[in-house]
């Protein structure tokens, strides 16, 4: 079976729970781009340790931007589902801000991923994650996708479009308000942006 590991890293323990756990035999790792000694230490040991048996690649990233991460993980996922029977996700290592990254970019491609699994530090458990999406309906990705490209929303403008009522877009836009998509001035928050990768 051809599997994909996906994970985040910094040090050495919890990656190997992980690989030990899917046994992958290609393994992209994420982690930031800050030049920490540390981190390229732990990375060349892990290469030396497992490059005989998995094709490792590192993807760095900027672990305080989550949408940039979870960008990243969309479009590992998007390049790598046709190529790999298996796609996992460990989100153990490196910073919590990069593993939410990596989190909600699966979910915007859950279909795409096979397992996302977290190991606790005290005992090495693997506990396993839900696999959970968006649950955008249409009309709302349209009114997002809308926004996304002209900024505050046109309610006459979009019900023309959609061919609903204007009732029914200030509703949709109430609840992607209160689903913290949008923010008060119905501007894209970054699960808006998030949800629309």
């Amino acid at each position: 079976m051809n599997k994909l590991l996906v994970s985040t890293f910094f040090s050495i323990e919890p990656f190997m729970q992980g690989f030990h756990k899917f046994s992958p035999n290609h393994i992209i790792i994420v982690c930031g781009d800050d030049n920490n000694k540390d981190l390229e230490k732990n990375l060349d040991s892990i290469k030396k340790v497992i490059s005989s048996v998995s094709k490792i690649e590192v993807k760095k990233i900027k672990h305080y931007d989550i949408y940039e991460v979870a960008k990243v993980m969309v479009d590992i996922l998007d390049k790598n589902q046709d190529k790999f029977d298996e796609i996992n996700v460990n989100i153990t290592g490196g910073r919590k801000t990069s593993a939410l990254g990596l989190l909600y970019g699966a979910y915007a491609r859950k279909n795409s991923v096979n397992k996302i699994v977290y190991i606790t530090e005290e005992n090495n458990e693997v506990i396993e994650l839900p696999k959970m999406s968006y649950n955008l309906g249409e009309s709302k990705r349209v009114i997002l996708e809308y926004i996304a490209v002209s900024g505050r929303p046109e309610v006459p403008k979009l019900a023309n479009k959609m061919d609903k009522t204007r009732g029914l877009i200030y509703l949709h836009i109430k609840d992607l308000i209160n689903d913290g998509f949008l923010n008060a001035n119905m501007e894209l928050t970054t699960a808006g942006k998030i949800a629309l990768l």
